[in-house]
């Protein structure tokens, strides 16, 4: 007597519970599989439009013919575009990063560009 019958595979008595169990197990393992399979193909994605967004960004911020720079809440400068270290007359970031943007404006400004900012 067969109990049950799987494609290439028949049981009978007490190895039923257990090949239905297997069975069950492969059966539910595919579906979070698949699952991974497509989060990890949403995420590479999503890697490669960040990468890309970060390349636009990169290029408009350094051909941009005016000074772009990115300062932290307290003044100091984070980076700073050629343009600006143009105005600087330097090419060395070193000179600026991470120095108040206060050090390059004249202090009668600095009440005016608080206020900008």
């Amino acid at each position: 007597m067969i109990d049950l019958f799987w494609p290439g595979l028949a049981i009978s008595g007490p190895l039923i519970s257990a090949a239905a169990t297997w069975a069950w197990q492969q059966r539910s393992q595919r579906r979070p599989i698949a699952e991974l399979a497509e989060s990890r193909a949403r995420y590479a994605e999503l890697l490669r439009r960040q990468r890309a967004q970060a390349e636009l960004f990169h290029v408009l911020f350094e051909a941009a013919p005016e000074c772009i720079k990115l300062q932290a809440a307290d003044g100091r400068v984070q980076r700073m575009n050629a343009a600006g270290l143009a105005l600087l007359e330097t090419s060395q970031p070193a000179r600026i990063v991470g120095k108040s943007v206060y050090s390059v404006i004249a202090p009668e400004y600095h009440p005016a560009y608080r206020r900008l900012t």
